[in-house]
């Protein structure tokens, strides 16, 4: 599949869970086919039923599972993409994806 003019968004929601967050990812998500997201404050025992965002694959995550930090991604369900586990770092809060 070849997408022309990819939109890429970030944004940094201090809580992914928090209701006032999944407003901003609706309206995001309007024009973006990733989602990059910092300071997620994911924890593992959270489960991605609970922060779905429609029209989007599960997203793809890396909780720090204490108070603060975490990044995540959300893909268009129509994109294939696979994460890179092997370029990423242990304590480092970078997540790699490949298209």
């Amino acid at each position: 599949m070849i997408i022309h003019n990819l939109k890429i968004c970030h944004i940094n929601v201090r809580s992914i869970y928090a209701s006032r967050c999944h407003n901003k990812l609706d309206e995001l998500a309007v024009v973006a086919y990733i989602l990059c997201v910092t300071e997620s404050w994911m924890s593992s025992n959270v489960d991605n039923s609970c922060i779905p965002l429609s029209g989007y694959s599960e997203p793809f995550r890396l909780d720090r599972n204490s108070h603060g930090g975490g990044v995540m991604a959300y893909v268009k369900r129509d994109l294939f993409c696979t994460r890179r586990r092997d370029l990423e770092q242990p304590g480092v809060e970078i997540m790699w994806l490949d298209f």
